[in-house]
């Protein structure tokens, strides 16, 4: 039995880079990315405008899964324990650039799917989508704020 949650080296970060292509195109402003530490890796350290105005910093956890895996687009894999690591690790990269302290976080998840081309939504809008090999791989959902 195929297991869908492994995928070949290489589309994890492909997915990373496609959502943070999408992000600038939102306005954001991309601060790092695969940031490391003991805790583990922040996918993505955004700096993206805040509805009230200003600006807010974005943990984002990005999952890349296949279309009708086990854990819903990886949203099940962003486990308490993964959210647990997730805020220490923010803690310590907030502790290396103490000048990011001040602005509001918060963490989110996005979803990318990889898909076969004809099996993808036809009205994807521009960015939010990139052919990987014979796959296309698409933001499936952004979830801002997903957990505290």
């Amino acid at each position: 039995m195929e297991n869908s949650a492994i995928q070949p080296p290489g589309v994890g970060q492909i997915g990373e880079k496609l959502v943070a292509q999408w992000l600038r195109g939102q306005g954001s402003r991309v601060l790092a990315e695969r940031w490391r530490c003991r805790w583990g890796e922040l996918d993505l350290v955004v700096k993206c405008p805040a509805s009230g105005g200003g600006f807010e910093i974005a943990f984002v956890e990005v999952k890349t899964r296949r279309q009708q895996n086990w854990d819903l687009q990886g949203l099940l894999a962003v486990t308490p324990q993964k959210q647990r690591k997730l805020r220490h690790a923010a803690q310590l990269f907030l502790a290396d650039f103490p000048d990011l302290m001040q602005m509001p976080g918060r963490f989110d998840v996005a979803l990318v799917q990889i898909a076969r081309p004809d099996m993808v939504p036809r009205d994807l809008a521009p960015g939010s989508w990139v052919d990987f090999g014979p796959d296309r791989l698409f933001l499936f959902d952004y979830l801002s704020a997903a957990f505290e």
